[in-house]
């Protein structure tokens, strides 16, 4: 069962103040600004699981001919026009655009 992990992580720097969105590939996104020192650490002291969502995958959503759907997501990004995500799984075969729930 794939899942979709959001957690947030505080990032901190002598000049720079701002929250990490982290999904199961990495960090997604950060919202703030940075002067000139961009953080050296993430402190994973502060890294909280804030949800946790099913993503598509073909066990339980129809998938298009050779797609895996989110099938062992590698890759995920943030359109903030559409505010959805962009997953890409391991076999490369697809882009699944999805909700921030998985949807």
């Amino acid at each position: 069962m794939k899942f979709l992990s959001i957690s947030s992580v505080a990032l901190r720097s002598s000049s720079f103040t701002s929250r990490a969105f982290l999904f199961a590939s990495g960090v997604f996104s950060i919202a703030g600004v940075a002067t000139a020192v961009p953080p050296t650490a993430v402190d994973l002291h502060t890294y909280v699981r804030t949800a946790r969502y099913n993503l598509p995958e073909p066990t339980r959503t129809t998938a298009p001919a050779n797609s895996a759907l989110c099938e062992e997501a590698s890759a995920v990004t943030y359109n903030w026009d559409t505010n959805t995500l962009f997953v890409i799984g391991d076999e490369g075969t697809s882009v699944v655009q999805v909700s921030k729930t998985g949807a």
